[in-house]
C-alpha cells in the first residue's frame, strides 16, 4: 500500500517529467523551424499564392502556436503564486488536499 505521500510525489515526479518533456519538444521544433527557415524563404514566400502555399502556412505556423500555447499551458499550472490543487486516487477514494499560501 501507498501512502498519500507517496503518492503526491510520484505525482509531483511523473508532472517535472512532463514539463520536460514539454519544453525538449518545443525547442526541438523551434530549432528545425529555425534551420529550415531560409529554404522556406526561398520556396514558400515568393510567388504566386495557391491552396497548397496556404496549405504548407497553416500547417506550419499552427503547430509552432499550438505547442508554444501547450508548453505556457503546462507550466503555468505550477506557477508559483498561483493556488495549487493536489489530487490523489488511493484506495478507491479520492483524496483533494489544497496547500495553504506561503
Amino acid at each position: 500500500m501507498s501512502s498519500i505521500s507517496e503518492l503526491l510525489t510520484t505525482g509531483y515526479q511523473q508532472y517535472y517529467i512532463t514539463q520536460c518533456a514539454q519544453l525538449s519538444s518545443l525547442t526541438f521544433l523551434l530549432w528545425d523551424y529555425i534551420i529550415t527557415l531560409p529554404d522556406e524563404i526561398e520556396l514558400f514566400w515568393t510567388g504566386r499564392w495557391s491552396y497548397p502555399r496556404v496549405l504548407f502556412f497553416v500547417n506550419r505556423y499552427q503547430v509552432i502556436g499550438w505547442q508554444i500555447f501547450h508548453t505556457i499551458a503546462v507550466f503555468m499550472v505550477t506557477r508559483p503564486g498561483f493556488e495549487q490543487l493536489c489530487v490523489a486516487h488511493h484506495n478507491g477514494t479520492l483524496l483533494v488536499n489544497k496547500p495553504s499560501p506561503e
